[in-house]
């Protein structure tokens, strides 16, 4: 399982990753950008994105998610394999790994789906505080 590990690090699971929490952060900004966010709204905007983007990491970063990313090298190559993909990339296990790799990024998007199916409820109520916080600043201001 480790070395599964190091393999999925090596090909590029954590840019996968990475890839996604931009992905989220720039939906999430585009609709944040459409409040007109003043000046003085501006700290509440960039202390939601620090915590939208804590969250993202923290359930992208947890073991399971890791382990289930393993399992998958785990069902594909064998133990052997799996040294000479982290040895030489060019190797004839690699021509393996890409002739595989479609079938893999499906298989990693539909567990990072499943398993971000999890973070809905908290990034709803981060949300959620958000925008009565956002309105009240508001109402507070209109005064």
């Amino acid at each position: 399982m480790e070395k599964a590990m190091l393999v999925a690090q090596a090909l590029g699971g954590e840019t996968s990753k990475e890839m996604l929490i931009a992905q989220f952060k720039h939906t999430t900004g585009t609709a944040i950008s459409r409040m007109q966010i003043t000046a003085e709204e501006r700290p509440m905007v960039e202390k939601f994105m620090k915590d939208l983007d804590t969250i993202l990491r923290n359930k992208l970063n947890e073991p399971e998610l890791n382990k289930a990313i393993a399992s998958i090298y785990l069902e594909h190559f064998t133990e052997d394999e799996m040294d000479q993909i982290l040895a030489f990339h060019r190797s004839p296990v690699g021509q393996k790994m890409r002739s595989q790799s479609q079938l893999l990024s499906t298989a990693f998007r539909e567990q990072l789906v499943t398993h971000m199916r999890g973070a809905v409820n908290e990034l709803e109520a981060l949300s959620n505080t958000f925008r009565k916080q956002l309105e009240a600043q508001r109402a507070k201001a209109a005064q």
